[in-house]
């Protein structure tokens, strides 16, 4: 005898093709498909107002962050579409890369880590070759570059540029979105 739980299932195909934006799957006539990506998913998962939320989206890359009324930090990590559980560089690289940003729109030295991630809720998917985990059950990533092989950029350094150009470029030019993230932080 096997039951199937139907929530769980339609829960997973929801964020697999949140992952995977391009693709539709049908299950017992209801349609899956999402055109925003993992916005669409980290609303879901934090029940954040679609308005507010930060998405950027690249080749091998895409981010989606906001701020909400809840207390920590709450960050969704997925590589090759896999859910990274504990994170690792990919995450970790994000992280550093958004703290790096906003203290260079904020030179003060009053602005503290746990300041800027307090209320934060993020989600980051990114597609490598030969991924490395250090668990076996798939939850963190270790690979330290994007693919195997000499000369193969970092993972930190990929996330990095992406992140540091896309923020940088949307805090200079959207005067609302600067503000949202600004005055949490602040």
């Amino acid at each position: 005898n096997y039951c199937f739980h139907a929530e769980y299932i339609e829960s997973m195909l929801h964020d697999y093709c949140c992952l995977n934006s391009w693709l539709t799957i049908t299950l017992n006539g209801e349609r899956f498909c999402s055109d925003d990506g993992l916005k669409e998913l980290l609303q879901s998962r934090s029940a954040a107002d679609a308005d507010s939320i930060i998405h950027f989206k690249g080749d091998d890359i895409e981010i989606a962050f906001t701020y909400t009324d809840k207390c920590g930090e709450e960050c969704y990590s997925f590589v090759n579409g896999w859910e990274t559980r504990d994170g690792g560089t990919h995450l970790e690289a994000f992280r550093e890369s958004f703290v790096q940003v906003i203290y260079e729109f904020i030179p003060s030295k009053d602005i503290r880590r746990r300041d800027i991630f307090n209320g934060f809720a993020a989600a980051i998917s990114i597609r490598i070759e030969e991924p490395v985990f250090l668990q076996q059950m798939r939850y963190k990533l270790g690979s330290i570059t994007i693919a195997p092989g000499h000369g193969s950029m970092t993972i930190k350094n990929f996330v990095t540029c992406f992140m540091k150009k896309r923020l940088c470029t949307l805090l200079k030019q959207s005067s609302s979105a600067r503000s949202m993230i600004l005055e949490r932080v602040i």
